[in-house]
């Protein structure tokens, strides 16, 4: 009986290690879906700038660094989140036991702590 108490204690704290990462597994699917809903409204933002931007330069007027700087970073940041997503829908696809488990759980990890 001396032996439950410390055993209990074990599992208990690999418990709580082991779940605190599988949440980046579980909630793998709601995070890339608000990603996407984030991405789409910063693309929204980023064509309004784009269409101001593109009309004042056809009245000779010049872009400000920081707006130049920006669009790029939007542009650049656009590559990454859809590769992001790519990967993490690749990764929703893959999973086994009728779609409860995923087949590669590192993978899932590692996609799931990008996303936050």
């Amino acid at each position: 009986m001396d032996l439950v108490g410390p055993i209990f204690n074990i599992a208990s704290r690999l418990w709580d290690c082991t779940a605190k990462r599988a949440v980046y597994i579980r909630e793998l699917p709601e995070n890339l879906n608000s990603i996407r809903t984030a991405m789409e409204d910063l693309k929204n933002v980023y064509e309004d700038v784009k269409e101001n931007v593109d009309r004042e330069e056809k009245l000779q007027k010049k872009r400000t660094h920081a707006v130049d700087g920006w669009i790029q970073s939007v542009e650049a940041m656009q590559k990454e989140v859809n590769d992001l997503l790519a990967k993490g829908d690749e990764e929703i696809q893959k999973k086994c036991l009728g779609a409860c488990c995923p087949k590669n759980c590192r993978a899932s990890y590692k996609i799931g702590r990008e996303c936050t």
